[in-house]
């Protein structure tokens, strides 16, 4: 099974790039459905099963600017409904190990620029300074943050680094017009 969706994954890549983003989620979906049958059948009731993915994959990316394309956490959704509560993390600064850029070897630990002002992540980073201390927001259920969360609805970039960070470049290539609230259920900032 992991050989046949890896050989459709490297097919489309050749012919269809646009679309391999669909099949690899596409697999770790139902790679989830598959562990969650195998320990329904071992433990004899359905089991809880948490996910750890990138945000880019674990958010439903319905409520992105990348909506054409399916990751685990539309498709989690579609599947399991209420059942699935998606956890989506937020960072401002700091540090991220990734590659310098496509075709490098080793990855590199790199420092974050600030967030971009009209982002997610510059919104989240001014409440927290607001209210310090962790914070999960319940973005189905704000309560004292339902400012915050209205804000966030509106489309505004997100940051997504994953392999490589280009940070001379950053807008284009690690932000993502989203709506947070439609795309996670919690995000921590």
């Amino acid at each position: 099974e992991v050989v046949v969706s890896a050989q459709q994954f490297y097919a489309k890549r050749l012919t269809e790039p646009d679309v391999t983003w669909s099949v690899r989620d596409q697999h770790m979906a139902n790679s989830v459905l598959k562990l969650r049958q195998d320990l329904e059948l071992l433990r004899g009731a359905p089991p809880r099963v948490a996910v750890l993915a990138h945000n880019s994959h674990v958010g439903d990316g319905r409520a992105t600017a990348h909506a054409r394309q399916w990751n685990i956490g539309y498709l989690c959704r579609e599947t399991f409904g209420a059942g699935a509560a998606i956890v989506g993390f937020s960072t401002y600064s700091g540090h991220v190990t990734a590659l310098p850029e496509r075709g490098s070897e080793l990855p590199l630990k790199h420092v974050l620029k600030p967030a971009l002002p009209s982002s997610a992540e510059a919104l989240l980073h001014a409440n927290y300074a607001a209210h310090p201390g962790p914070k999960v927001l319940n973005l189905g259920m704000p309560g004292d943050d339902a400012r915050i969360v209205d804000a966030l609805r509106a489309p505004r970039p997100q940051r997504f680094v994953g392999v490589n960070y280009i940070s001379d470049d950053e807008r284009r290539r690690h932000y993502i017009d989203s709506r947070v609230p439609e795309q996670y259920d919690y995000i921590d900032s």
